[in-house]
């Protein structure tokens, strides 16, 4: 959205935008105290998101991260959630555990993405997974791109949402459910 919420900057619609949506309009509507604030615009989401949570599926780190993140808040109430936090850990055990994905080059990858993984994982625990939070923050480490970049050349660009996505990464707590409570 642009910034003063009037317009859409992108085309088209994310594979996780419905679900991140609905999440972000549960915890307004929670946060205000009146169960019929944003009612309409939830019950829209939750339409979407009744359709099409059930075929997602990724191979994207950084989806896949994302996934974890907006399933872990409901994953305990709602089926739609429960079941896009398990099909995100079948993602990330196929990338990492049979792709052996962690073996390419961190010159072929993209940090911030892959810390998406590592908050997907540090507020979804999933024990067999977080060796493979670790083992990205310590390659990105031995690459000089965090905590403070050494070596970026090349990809400055990309050094501010490295930088936020490794802060993410390193304290999930803050983007967890119940964190302010």
């Amino acid at each position: 959205m642009s910034m003063d919420l009037t317009h859409p900057l992108g085309g088209s619609e994310g594979n996780l935008d419905p679900m991140t949506g609905l999440v972000i309009y549960r915890i307004l509507q929670q946060t205000c105290g009146d169960p019929r604030v944003l009612q309409d615009e939830i019950s829209d989401y939750q339409r979407v998101v009744d359709q099409k949570w059930k075929g997602y599926t990724s191979s994207d780190t950084l989806n896949l991260g994302q996934a974890l993140w907006a399933a872990h808040w409901y994953s305990d109430q709602d089926a739609w959630s429960k079941g896009l936090a398990d099909a995100a850990l079948r993602g990330m055990r196929v990338v990492f555990h049979e792709t052996h994905y962690l073996d390419v080059p961190v010159a072929q990858r993209l940090a911030f993405r892959e810390f998406s993984t590592c908050l997907g994982i540090g507020v979804y625990p999933t024990p067999d997974l977080e060796p493979v939070s670790a083992q990205i923050i310590a390659d990105w480490k031995k690459a000089g791109r965090i905590p403070v970049p050494t070596r970026n050349a090349g990809l400055e660009c990309l050094e501010p949402i490295d930088l936020v996505m490794f802060a993410a990464a390193s304290c999930p707590g803050a983007f967890k459910r119940g964190y302010l409570s």
